[in-house]
C-alpha cells in the first residue's frame, strides 16, 4: 500500500515538492492551470494553499494563473506538509482512493487504487489502470516494495519511501502507524 501511494508520487512530482509544471491542466482548471508540488495538484492547489495557511504557513495572496505566483507559492510549502494534505484529503474528499488502497491484495490493486487519489487523463473509476502513466507508476511502486533495505540504494527512492512512511505513518489508528518505525521503512520499500 506505502509503495502504491509513494510509486504514484514519485511519478506525479518526481520526488520534487517544488516542482511546477507550468499549463498542465490549463483546460480542466483554468483558475489554476499549473500543476505544483510532490502531488502535482492543479485544480485541488487553492485547498493546499488554504491547509498550508491553516498551519501557519504564509503564504501571500495572489493568482494561480500566474506561474510565477505558483513557484513562489509551492516553495513555501515543505514535502510534509503536502503530505499531510494529501493524507487529509485522504481522510476526507478523497476517501474513495484510500478505501481501494487499503482494499488491495497486491501492489497492482493498491496502484490502481492511488491513482484515483491523482485522476490523470485516462483514468476513470472503472478503469483506473488506463489513467496516464500508470504502468510507470505500477513500476516505480514495484520499485520501491522490492528495493528493500540495503546500502547503495538511489536517493531518489530513499525519498519515496519516506513520503510514503510520512503519509501512510500519519493514520494514527492504522496498523501501519503501530509498527516501529524500522518495520515501517521496511515495508515502505
Amino acid at each position: 500500500q506505502a509503495a502504491a501511494i509513494a510509486g504514484n508520487m514519485a511519478w506525479e512530482g518526481g520526488g520534487r515538492a517544488d516542482l511546477v509544471t507550468p499549463g498542465d491542466n490549463a483546460r480542466n482548471s483554468p483558475n489554476s492551470p499549473h500543476s505544483i508540488g510532490i502531488g502535482q495538484w492543479n485544480d485541488r492547489a487553492p485547498a493546499l494553499i488554504e491547509f498550508a495557511r491553516s498551519q501557519g504557513i504564509d503564504i501571500p495572496t495572489g493568482d494561480l494563473r500566474n506561474v510565477n505566483y505558483a513557484r513562489d507559492v509551492i516553495r513555501r510549502i515543505p514535502m510534509q506538509t503536502q503530505l499531510a494534505f494529501a493524507w487529509n484529503e485522504m481522510q476526507g474528499p478523497e476517501g474513495r482512493s484510500l478505501d481501494a488502497i487499503r482494499a488491495a491484495p497486491d501492489v497492482r490493486s493498491a496502484t490502481a487504487g492511488a491513482i484515483g487519489y491523482h485522476r490523470p487523463a485516462g483514468w476513470t473509476s472503472a478503469n483506473p489502470v488506463a489513467g496516464h502513466g500508470f504502468q510507470g507508476r505500477l513500476a516505480l511502486a514495484n520499485q520501491i516494495l522490492n528495493a528493500g533495505p540495503g546500502e547503495g540504494q538511489a536517493a531518489s527512492s530513499r525519498r519515496d519511501e519516506e513520503m510514503a512512511d510520512m503519509l501512510v505513518g500519519q493514520a494514527p489508528s492504522s496498523r501501519y502507524a503501530r509498527l516501529p518505525v524500522e518495520r515501517r521503512r521496511v515495508l515502505a520499500r
